[in-house]
């Protein structure tokens, strides 16, 4: 008998809202599509946008091009 094993998420259905801090740091590792997929919509005060563009590197998303990721 073979037993596999697949861990899914749900999507949030609330609202969840985010500071620069994990957007940051997943997207320093490659990994930022995680939050769309754990969490579904992302919202952001235009401040964290503003602090993420001034620390992002040129290899790093823009944010206004990430159509999962709603300022508030």
């Amino acid at each position: 008998m073979i037993l596999i094993w697949k861990r899914t998420f749900s999507v949030v259905r609330q609202p969840v809202v985010s500071n620069t801090s994990p957007l940051i740091t997943l997207a320093g590792v490659g990994l930022l599509e995680l939050l769309p997929a754990v969490y579904g919509k992302i919202w952001i005060a235009e401040a964290v946008r503003d602090e993420y563009e001034v620390k992002r590197s040129a290899s790093e998303p823009d944010l206004d091009t990430l159509s999962w990721l709603v300022g508030v």
